[in-house]
Order: structure tokens, then sequence, then C-alpha cells
């Protein structure tokens, strides 16, 4: 029997065509496409340490090189055996198959790996905005031994927006996600479109725009309950796209990084002296915003701050209010006393901050009879007002803070009406499925009278 040609292979059209196809597939820069999609993937899970996804690199290529060489002395050895060691196919299948042995080649440390991810327009690198001061810090010189006192510029690292926004919304799957959004029509209040603010934003409303929900919040990146607790403090600035899909703004995903700072140069130079920069970036985004060239949109899209999310001091120490809560004037919504909100049940609406007493509150420069502590720089944007932001403290008001309380007096008012007894109350919670993400989060069962 004569042995098989593989040359002749070609006068196939289809098998041809699906050969190519196969070959495409285990083309270097398609190979290291894959690899790097691969370990951005791994790097983007929170769980993950860098040293970790070192790790996993070593391993997966030791793994996948033994395998792959495996595979290739079998695959040699049986082309020897048909005689067809010297194709030039069966050569350039070796090199695939050297390609395949090393696929984290050029990507095997963590430097290598932000080369590759910044060379290929993928990374947003942050850039690194000097604040007013120095700070002193003891450095020990490696000839002498001796340690000295150096000056070093504080400094806050940010994320420029408009490179990021503008590889975001070249995606087109959330590209197509935002117009659907905002072009649904069902009468239902599902969201911050569906509001009266929204509706009647002079930007919103009128304009291909897209609103941007900005988040503060501090971490403490060591024990909290240690010497060093508050010393390496660090505060971040975080937005997300409001005019998503409740499935795709949920997630992790969909937040992205502004800005870092340390929580003692916030105290030391002012918040607005990190939030200039950004507010910068937010105005010209405001006016010229990003110019899309994309199979659904052509044009210019243009975006604005819709409101500020962040715990009460937070919020107040962004928005420029007193951040004190047994001020007499603590709330940043209203001008309410803190009299008069111990017992105040519904909304006065003359009490209630606006652009013209706000004005004059700042003029007045009272803090106890204000609470007005200075007139922020989110002011300067052309289409946000901090008088406009009405988000509240959710967590620390209602869940941390009177929710609980609450529950508890409705509850005792039922047993004493004897709607309900505790035996069965307590019943009731013991023998609640809860499901599997709530298991360890179920309320006790010791009610007592």
């Amino acid at each position: 029997m004569q042995d098989p040609d593989i040359s002749d292979t070609s006068e196939a059209p289809t098998e041809e065509n699906e050969d190519d196809e196969c070959w495409d597939e285990l083309e270097p820069e398609t190979l290291a496409e894959q690899i790097a999609l691969f370990l951005a993937t791994l790097r983007s899970k929170s769980a993950q340490t860098y040293s970790a996804v070192s790790f996993v690199v070593q391993q997966t290529s030791s793994l996948i090189s033994d395998i792959v060489n495996s595979l290739q002395r079998k695959t040699l050895s049986l082309f020897g055996k048909l005689g067809h060691e010297d194709d030039p196919r069966v050569q350039e299948l070796v090199s695939d198959f050297e390609a395949a042995a090393s696929p984290f080649r050029g990507l095997e440390s963590d430097f290598k790996q932000m080369q590759y991810f910044a060379k290929s327009g993928n990374f947003i690198h942050p850039l690194e905005e000097a604040l007013p001061g120095v700070s002193f810090v003891q450095r020990r010189d490696s000839a002498t031994g001796t340690v000295r006192q150096v000056a070093v510029q504080d400094v806050f690292h940010r994320v420029p927006l408009k490179p990021l926004l503008t590889k975001l919304l070249e995606t087109q799957d959330i590209l197509d996600a935002i117009f659907t959004w905002q072009q649904r029509e069902n009468g239902v209040l599902l969201d911050f479109y569906d509001g009266e603010y929204c509706k009647n934003h002079p930007l919103f409303s009128s304009d291909v725009s897209v609103p941007l929900l900005l988040y503060n919040d501090d971490c403490e990146t060591v024990n909290p309950l240690g010497s060093k607790v508050a010393v390496h403090k660090l505060g971040f600035l975080y937005f997300t796209i409001k005019c998503l899909p409740p499935q795709l703004l949920s997630r992790l995903s969909s937040h992205f990084l502004v800005a870092v700072y340390k929580s003692d140069d916030a105290k030391t130079y002012g918040i607005d002296s990190i939030l200039l920069p950004v507010i910068e970036e937010l105005k010209d985004l405001e006016v010229n915003g990003i110019s899309l060239n994309t199979p659904r949109f052509k044009g210019k899209m243009r975006f604005s701050v819709a409101q500020f999310c962040g715990d009460n001091l937070g919020l107040n120490a962004l928005l420029g209010f007193t951040e004190s809560f047994s001020s007499n004037y603590f709330c940043h919504i209203c001008k309410a006393h803190k009299t008069t909100t111990r017992t105040q049940t519904k909304e006065d609406v003359t009490l209630m901050r606006n652009e013209v007493n706000h004005a004059e509150d700042v003029r007045h420069a009272n803090l106890s009879e204000t609470g007005v502590r200075r007139d922020s720089v989110l002011n300067n944007l052309s289409y946000f007002h901090v008088t406009h932001n009405q988000v509240a403290d959710i967590m620390h008001d209602l869940l941390e803070g009177v929710g609980p309380y609450e529950l508890k007096l409705v509850l005792s008012s039922l047993i004493e009406d004897k709607h309900l007894t505790l035996e069965k109350l307590n019943f009731r919670i013991t023998s609640f499925d809860y499901g599997f993400p709530d298991l360890k989060n179920k309320p006790s069962c010791d009610w007592k009278a």
C-alpha cells in the first residue's frame, strides 16, 4: 500500500479552509493575545495576589511545556515513519509546537506583563499628580550607613478618564447596552434615567450623553487594631457609568478607579486639591466629550457627574459641608437644625439647600450657623452643584442605623398587641430558608421578653 502523501490534501478546498483556520489559531500573535487575556482575567480577581499569579504562570508553563513536548515527539516520530519529516509544513508545525510549549514567553514577570498591556493599548497608565507640599522621610546612605531626612514631593495617582471612557465605549456590547437602556419607555421607575432629575437635566435630557456616578471611601490597609492604624490609610475615588442596565451595573467589573491618595494628604491639603485635576478633566468631558466611531454610533458623546456617593463623613467632606455630625446644621441636603431633626418627620421644602442659599452661606462663612465649610471645587462643573446631590448613606442611616431599632420596636408592638408571640417569632427566625448566600448572615433567635 502506498504511503499517504500529505501534500495531496491541498487539492481539497474544504479541508484546506479548515486547516487554515486551525493554523491561524496557532499564530504567535493570536497565542500571545489569548495568554494576555488569561493573565488579565486572573489579575482582575481581587482575591488573587500578584505572587499567586506568578505561581500560576510558572506551574501552568511547566505543565503545558511537558504536554506539548510529549505530543511533539509523538507527532514527529509518526511523520518520520511516514517519510515526511522534510516536508516544509512539518517544519512549520515544529515551530508551532515550540511556540506552544512556551505560551508565557515574554509574559513571565509582572513587569513584562504590564509592558505588554501598555503596548496593546488595553492598559490605561495612571498619572502621578503633585500635591502642594513635601514630606520628610528617612533614607539610609548605603555607602556610609548614616540616616538622613529627605524631602519627598507628596503626590497622588489618578487614572485619566478620557482614554478610559473611550476604550470602554468602543466596546460594542457596552455601547449597545447603554443605548438600549436609555431608549426604553415603559413608564416604570427603575433607574436614575426614569427620575425627574434626569428628565429635567440640561445635558442628560437633550444631548447624546452619559451620566457618571462617583463614589468615595477610605480603606485601612493594615490591622485596624494595631499601632499603625490610620498611618497607611488610603482614600479611593471610583466611577460607574450610570446608564448601564442593572445586570451590568451591579458587577464589580463595572466600577472603575479614578484616583487613590493618602487620607492624611486629604486632611493636610484638603480634598479639593485631589479633586481639582479630576474636575478639570470632567469639565472637558462636559464640553468636548469624546469622539466615537463605532458601527452603532459615530459622533461626540458628552459626560457629566450625576451624583456623588459615599458615607456621610466622606460625602460632607467632598461637598464642602461640616464633618462633625454634632454640628448645628450637619445635613448636606437640608438646613434643619439638629434639635429640629430629632422630632421632624415630614419634609419642609423651605429648609432645602439650593444654589441661592448655598451661595449666601458661603459668603457668610460661619460654619456653626450654616453647616457650610467651603465652596467645593465640584461647583466648578457646568451641570452639577453640591445642593443637587440628594444621595444618602443608606447603610449607616438605615441598615446599620435606625433600621434595626425601628424593626425591634415594631416587633415588640406586634407582640404586645397579641398579633405575634415571641416563641413563634423565634421559631420563624430559626426555620426560615435564608438560602446559601445568607446562610451565615441570619439574625439571632434568642429574643426574650
